[in-house]
């Protein structure tokens, strides 16, 4: 399923919003919610490890955990390329 993103180094985690993660076909284990900062104001509940906003009113990120870490990515005026680092 697309979605577009914002590439976001400065993320430790992938963010997406609670009704994309339904769409996925996740579902809640109230154990694994947790709380993150620094997405618009005060904080915003998660499902870890990609983290599963539990509200809608979160942007799409891509993250540094599992994602960035693994490619070299270019940036260009029209497209962001990642290539797969060896």
């Amino acid at each position: 399923m697309p979605a577009f993103m914002y590439v976001d180094s400065g993320a430790d985690v992938t963010l997406i919003p609670k009704s994309f993660g339904e769409l996925l076909g996740f579902q809640l284990e109230s154990s694994k919610i947790q709380e993150i900062k620094g997405i618009g104001e005060g904080t915003v509940p998660v499902s870890q490890n990609i983290a599963w906003a539990l509200i809608d009113t979160v942007p799409f990120l891509l993250g540094r955990l599992d994602i960035l870490d693994k490619f070299d990515i270019t940036f260009t005026e029209r497209e962001v390329i990642f290539v797969e680092r060896c």
